[in-house]
């Protein structure tokens, strides 16, 4: 598959029609590859000596990968909350641990709600300090003061949705974790938007003087923020919950071991 994926790339370069089928044969099959990474994640990690697993079918993982993306596409991004919710109830929802079923009850209206109070403010922003000085330099001359303008608003309103997104996907990571259950036991995410922030300024800086050498360091140090606000709120002993599931792993256990997976970075 990779094999294939690096012959038409190369293609390509001298075919660009290659790249529409490029990209044909990428939405076709990235779906599948999603379900299967998903698969081998799940199967090599393990609590108490119990493996978690991931159980779909290629139609849940198509509607879920290829179908939300692309009416969010489609309705230009007016359903991109709605996508984004059945993309995390898919991979939540289709999760186990021994016989139990991972659950989310977050609903695509909290997803739009959250949406609105972040985006809303930064697409006003840019349409009253960027969008609306713009129109007025093109229509009046494009001078050098009116190019400078230009230059100085197309990227600070790029660097407008690019934070409003940074701040939009904290608040879902809080709400889809601080709504998921496993049997009895609930989650809860408290991740902070301003820590987020500084560390993502932080990893930028750093990034940048260290000729891109400090990138694993950034990744590592963002997932420990992530990981560092989560919490489990466990009801009863964890331990006999392991003991328990595991006299009933059959339910999901054993689906890993009939593929030969791989994985794939999302």
């Amino acid at each position: 598959m990779l094999l294939i994926f690096g012959m038409l790339q190369i293609l390509s370069k001298s075919m660009p029609g290659l790249n529409f089928v490029f990209g044909l044969v990428f939405a076709a099959v990235f779906p599948w590859m999603a379900m299967q990474s998903l698969r081998f994640r799940t199967h090599f990690t393990s609590y108490r000596g119990l493996r978690f697993a991931f159980s779909s079918s290629r139609g849940e993982s198509y509607k879920a990968f290829l179908l939300w993306p692309v009416l969010a596409v489609l309705t230009l991004f007016l359903l991109l909350p709605m996508a984004l919710q059945r993309i995390r109830r898919y991979v939540v929802g289709h999760m186990g641990y021994g016989g139990v079923r991972f659950e989310m009850s977050a609903t695509a209206t909290e997803y739009f709600r959250h949406f609105l109070a972040v985006m809303a403010p930064a697409l006003v922003l840019i349409a009253v300090f960027v969008v609306a000085p713009l129109l007025q330099t093109l229509h009046d001359k494009l001078d050098t003061s009116g190019y400078i303008r230009v230059m100085v608003g197309l990227p600070a309103a790029f660097f407008l949705v690019w934070l409003a997104w940074q701040v939009y996907s904290v608040l879902l990571l809080n709400l889809s974790w601080s709504a998921t259950r496993l049997g009895p036991h609930a989650f809860r995410s408290r991740l902070s938007v301003w820590r987020v922030l500084w560390v993502l300024a932080r990893n930028a800086l750093f990034i940048i003087l260290r000729l891109r050498l400090y990138y694993p360091f950034a990744k590592i140090r963002t997932m420990r923020l992530r990981t560092d606000a989560m919490e489990m709120l466990a009801v009863g002993c964890l331990d006999e919950f392991a003991a328990a599931q595991s006299k009933t792993a059959g339910a999901f256990g054993d689906e890993g071991l009939e593929w030969n997976g791989f994985d794939i970075a999302f």
